[in-house]
């Protein structure tokens, strides 16, 4: 499945069954799930790998942990960004 932004326009709690859904789809059914989202914490949260594109044209890509960190975040959205740990989770914050 390739999905461009499917949770743009959604109330939070919708967002996330959503998002849990397609993952219960990938791992029970096999499915491919491709799907493009700007919120970094969702992003965090529910996907295995990520293919970052940035305005000057550098690409990333490779497991999540990798990709997402405070340093390419940062240059990739232009300002700086910072990861904290709660409740179990990664989380990202605009400084």
């Amino acid at each position: 499945m390739l999905l461009d932004e499917p949770v743009s326009h959604l109330d939070l709690h919708h967002q996330v069954l959503v998002l849990e859904h397609l993952g219960k789809l990938a791992r029970e059914q096999g499915k491919g799930v491709l799907f493009t989202v700007h919120d970094l914490n969702l992003a965090a949260r529910f996907a295995d790998h990520a293919l970052m594109l940035t305005p000057q044209g550098a690409v990333r890509q490779g497991p999540i942990g990798e990709v997402m960190t405070e340093h390419d975040l940062s240059y990739a959205f232009g300002h700086r960004v910072a990861r904290l740990e709660a409740a179990g989770r990664t989380l990202f914050i605009p400084e």
